[in-house]
């Protein structure tokens, strides 16, 4: 299967991070049709400033101003489901990763079989993962997987997202992301708003009720959205 994996490797050592990047290089080559895109950063702030959804995220312990497990916090922040691994001398430094749900640690000087050995557990979860979608607020940055979103909806050039943690709005069209909305579980119930199924409560008559909010259903869409639904629910 084609796995493409975004990395982001944060440490201070650039002697470190060239060995990890030479490392990448061989194991695509060993894993392809793998491929991958690396970003380096020096230190935690500048890497919370320019973050974007990564499927892994190499993080060192030890690093001045800002050190890894404080990176990791206000990470988690941004984005709960990241895979983290942390980079560190000493193992016990490593332990305190269950705070941030840290996947693993790699231990200096990591060995190249030990580092694909970790990688192949990320590679296995790139393939079960789902789209994740980065939103910028006032307070920051956002990350929230497609299926926590209750429903999608058009407004004017924005698509809006109503999410567990409030409403969060992306400039496009709703229809370029038609195909990937129903492909994570969302059906069409007027022209320019999806529901997630998962969150559908009940039905009633031209109404549908998603996360205990009533939404008006098309007469055009209704049959196809209940045909849909029904075949979701007999598959569940």
């Amino acid at each position: 299967m084609y796995i493409h994996m975004k990395i982001a490797v944060v440490d201070d050592d650039k002697e470190f991070t060239d060995r990890i990047e030479g490392y990448l290089a061989d194991y695509a080559k060993e894993r392809a049709p793998l491929t991958y895109h690396c970003d380096v950063f020096r230190e935690g702030a500048s890497f919370l400033t320019a973050y974007k959804p990564y499927d892994l995220v190499l993080l060192d312990v030890e690093m001045p101003v800002m050190n890894g497990l404080e990176t990791a916090k206000r990470l988690r922040k941004i984005d709960e489901n990241v895979t983290l691994m942390f980079l560190t001398n000493m193992a016990q430094y490593a332990i305190r990763g269950y705070e941030v749900d840290a996947l693993d640690y790699i231990l200096k000087p990591v060995e190249y079989r030990d580092f694909c050995a970790k990688l192949d557990r990320v590679a296995m979860r790139i393939q079960r993962s789902e789209k994740k979608i980065l939103f910028k607020t006032p307070s920051g940055l956002f990350c929230i997987y497609l299926s926590k979103v209750f429903y999608a909806e058009k407004s004017k050039n924005y698509i809006l997202y109503h999410t567990p943690h409030g409403n969060f709005s992306e400039r496009g069209s709703i229809a370029e992301h038609e195909e990937q909305l129903q492909n994570c579980g969302f059906v069409k119930i007027s022209r320019g708003c999806y529901v997630n199924m998962r969150y559908i409560d009940k039905i009633e008559k031209q109404e549908v009720c998603v996360a205990g909010e009533r939404l008006p259903v098309s007469r055009l869409e209704y049959k196809s959205f209940l045909d849909t639904y029904m075949r979701f629910v007999n598959e569940s």
